[in-house]
Formats: C-alpha cells, sequence, structure tokens
C-alpha cells in the first residue's frame, strides 16, 4: 500500500489537530504549512523538515 502524502494548511488549533492525528498512526505522511514560526514549532516532532515557502524578495 502506497503511504499518501497530505498538506494542512494552518497549524492553528483546528490544523494542528488534524495534522497530529493524521499522523499519529503512520498512515498519511503530513506537511503542514502556516506564516507562524510558532505555531508551526508547537507541531515539532511531527518529522517533517521546514521549507521557507514564502514568495522571493523583490528585486
Amino acid at each position: 500500500m502506497t503511504t499518501k502524502h497530505i498538506i494542512v494548511l494552518g497549524a492553528g488549533r483546528v490544523g494542528g489537530a488534524m495534522a497530529w492525528d493524521l499522523a499519529k498512526d503512520g498512515e498519511f505522511r503530513v506537511t503542514v504549512a502556516d506564516v507562524s514560526e510558532a505555531a508551526l514549532a508547537r507541531l515539532q516532532g511531527a518529522g517533517n523538515p521546514k521549507a521557507d515557502l514564502s514568495p522571493p524578495p523583490q528585486a
């Protein structure tokens, strides 16, 4: 069986709970995206690397 990859947009109360619930049994590979560093820090331990998805600076 192939592991499905899910992206959760938002690491607040709802998104964070969804991410933990989806990741807890290992059935899904979960990535969480949020503009808040603090919200993402609360989800540390989920095993996903950090990625900067912000737009590049304007020249």
